[in-house]
């Protein structure tokens, strides 16, 4: 099976000094089985989006 994208931690995009680096709008997908927590993991991003963000967007939670 052919991998066709990498790990890292959530930290490294959200907090600096990644988050200087990265790119300005970020998409994350997140799949899973229904109940495995998929959208409180969204949540917890968001979050830690919003007390690390500088500027006036707010992240957004599609689902």
């Amino acid at each position: 099976m052919k991998s066709f994208g990498f790990l890292l931690q959530i930290d490294t995009l959200l907090k600096e000094p990644g988050r200087l680096q990265r790119p300005g709008q970020l998409i994350i997908f997140l799949r899973g089985l229904p109940g495995s927590g998929k959208s409180y993991v969204a949540e917890l991003i968001k979050n830690e989006e919003e007390l690390n963000s500088k500027g006036t967007n707010k992240p957004k939670i599609l689902s």
